[in-house]
């Protein structure tokens, strides 16, 4: 009985999931005033960035104190990417 009614409710999940992609996906819900505004103030910090005299610290920081084994943290090491160019 429970495998029939889980079957039934992801049957029901996706048929919602589709639903909502279909009709939830729309542009009358984008404020394209708040867009606007969001684009002026990324080019008003990109600008102030790009001006600024005093340049960024690259030192990396020290990650904090892990309470449970009292060790400092460790930055996570840079990996290879995998390219494949669009070939899976």
């Amino acid at each position: 009985m429970y495998n029939v009614l889980s079957k039934h409710r992801y049957a029901a999940a996706q048929s919602q999931t589709a639903y909502l992609r279909y009709y939830g996906d729309t542009y009358d819900k984008i404020v394209f005033d708040d867009v606007r505004n969001n684009v002026i103030l990324t080019a008003i910090l990109a600008y102030m960035a790009s001006e600024d005299p005093a340049t960024t610290s690259r030192v990396k920081s020290i990650l904090p104190m892990n309470t449970k084994t009292g060790e400092f943290g460790k930055w996570p090491e840079q990996k290879s990417p995998i390219r494949r160019g669009g070939l899976d």
